[in-house]
């Protein structure tokens, strides 16, 4: 299991409800210039979704590093959008994906304004502490048997503040 499974169990998840696209990795190999705004999109009755994925086998810390600053960029200028349109149903989030094998697979949506605002305070990660407190308190959906259970209410559990 790695990121790129997270990306196609996502726009999988999301295609059974409405419609969904992961953007290629390669389109960058053939262009030097072009860089990935972020992994997938996606379309449903209730939302309309930007992701970037990221990967971690196991609880551990999050560093926002792991995040481009071009994808950084991208969602976050989605975000203006959404808030200058008041279109509360635009989710730019950053998709975080922990597996323990033969265990779990957890997926968190943090909306990608929490992270820029945790960075404006300096902060450069989610600490496994705070992690493991959003999984106290439910604040993720699970993947079984390759669907994401719930991805018709994802903007109900996006993590908006930790």
């Amino acid at each position: 299991m790695n990121e790129s499974d997270l990306n196609r169990i996502i726009v999988s998840s999301i295609n059974s409800i409405g419609l969904a696209h992961k953007i290629s990795d390669e389109a960058s190999n053939y262009v030097n210039t072009s860089k990935k705004p972020f992994d997938y999109f996606g379309i449903t009755n209730s939302y309309i979704i930007y992701g970037e994925s990221k990967f971690l086998k196991g609880y551990q810390s999050f560093n926002f590093n792991r995040i481009r600053e071009h994808q950084l960029q991208a969602l976050s200028k989605i975000h203006s959008n959404r808030i200058a349109m008041g279109l509360d149903i635009i989710l730019p989030v950053v998709s975080l994906g922990i597996w323990e094998p033969h265990k779990f697979f957890h997926v968190y949506f943090f909306d990608i304004n929490l992270i820029l605002n945790l960075q404006a305070k300096g902060k450069n990660s989610l600490k496994k502490k705070d992690l493991l407190k959003l999984y106290k308190n439910s604040c993720y959906t699970i993947i079984q048997n390759k669907e994401i259970q719930g991805i018709e209410r994802l903007n109900t559990i996006i993590v908006r503040e930790i």
